[in-house]
């Protein structure tokens, strides 16, 4: 009776400490909150680098809503996106004006900045997953025309064939402000700690 009194309760403990489940606002909330380790910032000299990890759940809820999730089938709009690393690239100065004017002397500087963070940087950045050095597949420049301080680049990252747990380390040769080498690291335990989500 006594061992299966602790099989119970080591079920139950097993269990209970699993991956969380969110409902899809909980969800978003989670993932964009700086708390859990998916939204990093780093700060070297006037700039903020903040790198905000993407899962695909929380792709298709950005951009299909929570509500139209739990109507509509779920492995179609999971199917819309590649097997891919998706990452924010956010950067700000901290002077809080716009960041593409931001220390400009030269009003060419200002375009040399959109051509750059429109296509040119998709060379300067990676992530490291143990041993793998994952390329950019993908970049895209969101252009806000001085409406928000900081600019805002999407980027995609391949996947290594063999998936293994390992933290995740953005790499970013910083060519337009001159900030040398920036390093932000998604830990382990945050990437494999992403809840699942209650559809």
């Amino acid at each position: 009776m006594r061992a299966i009194v602790f099989f119970i309760v080591g079920a139950v403990l097993i269990v209970g400490c699993g991956k969380q489940t969110l409902d899809p606002v909980s969800y978003i909330k989670y993932v964009e909150s700086e708390e859990n380790g998916l939204n990093v910032s780093k700060k070297i000299g006037n700039v903020t680098y903040n790198i905000q990890y993407k899962p695909k759940p929380y792709l298709v809820l950005r951009k299909e809503g929570p509500q139209r999730v739990q109507s509509e089938p779920w492995n179609d709009l999971m199917n819309g996106y590649d097997d891919v690393h998706y990452v924010d690239l956010r950067l700000k100065s901290s002077s809080g004006w716009d960041f593409l004017k931001s220390d400009v002397k030269q009003t060419e500087d200002y375009f040399l900045r959109i051509k750059y963070l429109s296509s040119d940087i998709q060379r300067d950045v990676s992530l490291i997953q143990g041993q793998d050095t994952l390329n950019c597949v993908f970049s895209h420049f969101e252009r806000t025309y001085g409406m928000t301080p900081y600019a805002n680049v999407v980027l995609a990252f391949e996947k290594p064939t063999k998936v293994e747990d390992h933290p995740l380390t953005f790499v970013y040769h910083d060519r337009l402000t001159n900030g040398g080498i920036v390093k932000i690291q998604l830990t382990e335990s945050a990437l494999s700690n992403i809840p699942n989500l209650k559809i």
